[in-house]
């Protein structure tokens, strides 16, 4: 088993935050669908604002950790040549499954 580069850490648990904020903006923008009372659904309105917020720091700060390391932003770049599959997708990959990224990566010349 090879050991996990630092910064791959760093995408995994920025990822799994995302992932965390995601479910918590469908819940809140689920549950603010159902609310009538005004101040209730400002009160809401403001939080999914503030998760999405959160979500956009996450995608750049992750933007940022890819395109500062050489071999993160090749693996990225070969990763989103495929059909279908974006910078998000290709995040998810390195930081979740590097062994498949790398696999690929090896398999593929850009």
């Amino acid at each position: 088993m090879q050991l996990q580069r630092p910064k791959t850490l760093l995408l995994r648990e920025l990822d799994r935050q995302r992932a965390h904020l995601s479910g918590l903006l469908v819940a809140e923008q689920n549950r603010r669908a159902q609310l009538r009372d005004p101040s209730l659904r400002q009160l809401s309105a403001q939080l999914i604002k503030q998760i999405q917020g959160h979500i956009v720091r996450i995608d750049a700060r992750t933007q940022a950790i890819i395109a500062a390391d050489r071999e993160l932003k090749a693996k990225a770049k070969m990763l989103t040549s495929f059909s279908g599959v974006g910078l998000r997708t290709a995040t998810m990959l390195l930081a979740q499954m590097p062994e498949l990224a790398n696999s690929i990566a090896e398999r593929r010349p850009l």
